[in-house]
């Protein structure tokens, strides 16, 4: 399935994990940043047409997280359902 067929934003995958979609054109590289439950980074896979995607284990719905850009900059989720 292509990233463009998902929904953007985070999808809740089972009661444990968390997908991760954005549509970041001009990024290089795109990283998940989780500041609740346990604060830690997950590098996001680029998908194609600017789109990168992540699957992390271990947060459930209400996890507070940004995204950041490049290595600098941290952004809110566009889609954020919160």
């Amino acid at each position: 399935m292509t990233a463009r067929n998902e929904t953007l934003g985070t999808v809740l995958i089972g009661e444990n994990a968390c997908s991760f979609l954005v549509w970041a054109p001009r990024a290089r590289s795109v990283e998940v940043c989780i500041i609740e439950p346990r604060e830690h980074v997950v590098p996001m896979q680029g998908a194609g047409c600017g789109y990168f995607q992540a699957v992390v284990d271990g947060i459930s719905a209400g996890a507070l997280y940004r995204y950041r850009l490049d290595g600098e900059k941290e952004r809110p989720d566009p889609a954020s359902r919160y």
